[in-house]
């Protein structure tokens, strides 16, 4: 297991988010980003339980097999602009490519100082994982994936990607299996991305969940941490 990383107990978690407790409006905005070949209402049920535990979100769409990379980031800037109107702060999460749109805005959007809070990342790999290089010169992937699934097969992509200097919560699927039979060999993996691929020196996993990439979001132990994670950002402006 990679140094950094710890496991939150399922039961635990069922537990203490069942706890009632009094739901007040929090501070942070939560601006969800989905994934490659996903919709904004695969993270509703995601945005639902976080706007009852009163952290307020908002969602950005794209499809990616007709909108390029870089067109989609300048969205998210515009969007991160106007979401700090009034001193307003927000927090942006993002599923597997939407982390990546997060990381390349984060590092190229001009806003005021403290504006961005914190960034989540879920199953979002931080080198080419091996499927997308295994399959990025297949003409089925080109067409589906588009230009974003180009850039997860880019080394150089993300050699330029920055680690952000605000709290970074990154959750990391081990729900598949792993050995002989697996093209991840030994490593564990969430079937799309392996552990192995989401981390980089100064960005190591935090959170380790024991599900498949396509339903990180809905795992109880990922909605606790991000949770968690959200009301200690919240404490820590007042």
């Amino acid at each position: 297991m990679i140094p950094g990383a710890r496991r939150l107990s399922l039961r635990k978690a069922f537990i203490e988010t069942l706890h009632i407790q009094p739901v007040r409006l929090l501070a942070v905005r939560v601006l969800l980003i989905h994934g490659l070949g996903r919709t904004p209402l695969s993270l509703q049920p995601l945005a639902n339980y976080l706007n009852q535990r009163g952290h307020p979100t908002e969602s950005l769409g794209y499809v990616a097999d007709f909108e390029s990379y870089t067109s989609i980031c300048d969205r998210l800037q515009a969007r991160m602009l106007a979401m700090t109107g009034g001193g307003q702060r927000f927090a942006l999460c993002g599923h597997s490519l939407g982390g990546l749109l997060a990381l390349s805005a984060l590092s190229k959007v001009r806003i005021r100082p403290g504006a961005a809070s914190a960034l989540i990342t879920l199953g979002t790999p931080l080198m080419p994982p091996r499927l997308a290089r295994r399959f990025k010169e297949s003409s089925w992937f080109r067409l589906a994936a588009g230009d974003g699934g180009q850039r997860l097969a880019d080394p150089q992509f993300f050699a330029g990607l920055q680690v952000p200097p605000i709290p970074w919560l990154r959750i990391i699927g081990t729900g598949r299996p792993t050995g002989k039979l697996s093209p991840f060999g030994g490593e564990p993996n969430d079937g799309v991305v392996a552990l192995d691929e989401a981390a980089r020196e100064g960005a190591a996993p935090t959170v380790l969940v024991d599900d498949v990439h396509t339903f990180l979001m809905n795992s109880t132990t990922a909605r606790y941490a991000i949770d968690d994670f959200l009301r200690r950002i919240d404490s820590s402006m007042q």
